[in-house]
């Protein structure tokens, strides 16, 4: 299962706070578009009850597997600048990193653009707002066991979203990465919750395919 990780109080803890179970995050004040509170979600062990708010490792994603995190927006206030997604640890400059590094480092779902984020490769149209309060956005992430790929795809139940995107994380240059996903909040009053999530191994590693 999934966590989140408990903001530095000198970066994104300017923006957001963590709440003791882990499972729930809020901005505390309002963003500008060149900063705003990131909030990395970390792999924790099954007998891990997340009441620990002082444990601030991350653990990134293992290869060769299936994650699978159901994220609720409970406030949305605004409809920009909101980000679901997955990003390589240490990709951002600081995690209170501005709305233009977040989508070009990442794999994220951003509200009110028209197709999700791609490293290296911004979504540059605008598009309805995929995901409001209320929404619950189901991300999963299939990450092999080479490295070598990665798909991550997104469902929100109020809007129909179905998203999806494939990278070539060699041509990329980013195989050797280590990956995590995470949840970007811009306006003050904003929650997301991690309402669910599981890591499973991934199909075809089961068959040996990969």
């Amino acid at each position: 299962m999934f966590r989140f990780v408990p903001c530095d109080p000198d970066s994104n803890g300017k923006f957001l706070a963590v709440d003791p179970t882990k499972t729930g995050v809020r901005c505390i004040t309002n963003s500008r578009q060149q900063s705003q509170g990131t909030v990395l979600i970390s792999v924790v062990g099954s007998d891990d009850d997340g009441a620990d708010a002082h444990d601030t490792d991350l653990q990134p994603l293992a290869r060769g597997t299936t994650s699978t995190l159901v994220i609720r927006c409970n406030k949305k206030p605004g409809r920009m600048r909101y980000f679901i997604g997955v990003c390589p640890v240490n990709a951002f400059s600081s995690l209170a990193a501005g709305s233009s590094e977040i989508a070009s480092k990442s794999f994220s779902l951003e509200a009110l653009k028209s197709k999700p984020n791609k490293v290296g490769e911004p979504c540059q149209r605008s598009g309805l707002p995929g995901f409001h309060s209320g929404s619950t956005v189901v991300m999963q992430i299939e990450y092999s066991a080479d490295g070598r790929w990665m798909r991550v795809g997104w469902h929100v139940d109020s809007t129909d979203v179905d998203e999806f995107v494939e990278a070539d994380l060699m041509k990329l240059g980013i195989f050797k990465t280590q990956f995590c996903p995470f949840v970007s909040l811009y306006n003050k009053d904003a929650e997301f919750e991690l309402v669910e999530s599981s890591q499973s191994v991934l199909a075809a590693d089961k068959e040996g395919n990969i």
